[in-house]
């Protein structure tokens, strides 16, 4: 059985994950009924919210670069079809695998550093975020600013986090997270030399996560298809929200 799927711009990353589905996907040049892939460069809450009106089954935003709060309660306001939110820094499998590797254990802290240009560096620091709440286990909110920012969860529990954000006009974006505690992890993802490593190290050694070989697109875009054929609800745009909130009291002090 195959899905319609709808690309809302050029998106040649997702012109490939639709040509490399062909016993998934349908192509189709209308929303209505289909899974609607958005632009995330420009202003995506309008053309998902057009999607939707327009009989979206679901709308999946391809790496937002602008994230404002308000645009988000809007849309979240006016549809009752999922919203998921392609973040390639924050791709889902990745995460899975992420979390599967520790087993349970909770870190006692998360320590995030990224450095961007100056425009790509709010994106990144939502994304660094992103991974604080992930490994954090709930909401993250910003206890204190200075030369690095303290977050701790939103109820209070543990673990606390800090989160150092640098500003370069050299090389493209880096962002590394650490979760240190009984069981460590490591992930570092370098586009400059297009690097995304993930270790975890035990009492037992560190074991090296396999490279994930389907392009994020890809992953996407299946995992859109596989909500609309569960009937599944998502939460990326709560989390994206979340994310947004805290990034923006950061990068604007």
């Amino acid at each position: 059985m195959t899905t319609r799927v709808h690309l809302a711009g050029s998106l040649p990353e997702f012109r490939v994950a639709v040509a490399a589905l062909p016993h998934r996907v349908d192509s189709t040049g209308e929303p209505r009924n289909a899974v609607v892939v958005v632009d995330g460069a420009a202003e995506w809450w309008d053309v998902a919210a057009d999607s939707v009106d327009g009989g979206a089954r679901a709308v999946l935003v391809a790496d937002p670069v602008r994230v404002p709060v308000e645009a988000i309660d809007i849309l979240a306001a006016r549809t009752d079809v999922p919203v998921l939110i392609h973040r390639p820094r924050l791709r889902h499998d990745l995460v899975a695998q992420a979390i599967a590797a520790r087993d349970g254990e909770t870190p006692r802290v998360v320590v995030a550093e990224c450095r961007a240009e100056p425009s790509h560096l709010p994106a990144l620091v939502r994304d660094a975020i992103g991974w604080l709440r992930v490994f954090g286990g709930g909401p993250m909110v910003v206890a204190a600013r200075g030369g690095a920012a303290l977050l701790r969860r939103s109820d209070g529990g543990h673990p606390a986090g800090s989160l150092i954000a640098t500003a370069s006009t050299a090389g493209g974006p880096v962002l590394r997270i650490r979760a240190l505690g009984e069981t460590t992890t490591e992930l570092e993802i370098d586009a400059p030399i297009g690097r995304c490593g993930l270790s975890t190290g035990t009492a037992r050694g560190v074991a090296i996560s396999p490279a994930l070989h389907e392009s994020a697109s890809r992953a996407a875009l299946r995992r859109a298809i596989d909500v609309v054929a569960d009937g599944a609800s998502v939460k990326d745009l709560g989390e994206l929200r979340h994310d947004a909130m805290a990034a923006d009291a950061l990068v604007s002090t």
